[in-house]
């Protein structure tokens, strides 16, 4: 809904979900673990997607549907696109930089308008934010999407 009040637009409607490019990627990482009580490092390999310079772990049913609908190489070649609502992100203390350029109000409920890149972000707000932040998805809720041919996995 827009509303319009003698013809200047005074509350225009949010997108019905927030996108930002990402990539598949393996991470490969060195940990120390207890074994028979010694401490020994240990190679550990990780899935998940970045989204600029931010790695995501995903979950094991997250990564098999990626592999499934893509194919072990092709999974890590394809563009991506995470998808999620103004309500499956939040404000946090890591995640994706981000700058609040507006905050919208509707009354009941308050939303940031962040700057992501090139992308605009709508979060929902608990508290009055602005300047630099950091959003966090909430990867249960999130969709993936092969970009080019614009096909959901997730």
């Amino acid at each position: 809904i827009t509303i319009i009040s003698e013809g200047e637009k005074m509350i225009t409607p949010m997108p019905e979900s927030n996108s930002f490019a990402c990539k598949f990627v393996k991470q490969k990482t060195r940990e120390q673990v207890e074994i028979n009580g010694k401490t020994k490092k240990k190679k550990i390999v990780r899935f998940g997607v970045t989204v600029g310079d931010v790695f995501f772990e995903l979950a094991d049913d997250h990564c098999q549907k990626i592999f499934a609908a893509l194919g072990i190489t092709d999974a890590f070649k394809t563009e991506l696109r995470l998808e999620c609502g103004a309500y499956d992100v939040k404000v946090s203390d890591h995640g994706i930089a981000a700058s609040v350029t507006e905050t919208l109000d509707y009354g009941k409920e308050k939303f940031l308008k962040c700057a992501v890149g090139d992308n605009t972000v709508f979060v929902k707000a608990d508290d009055d934010v602005s300047g630099n932040i950091y959003l966090l998805p909430d990867f249960e809720k999130i969709g993936l999407i092969e970009t080019q041919r614009g096909v959901k996995i997730i």
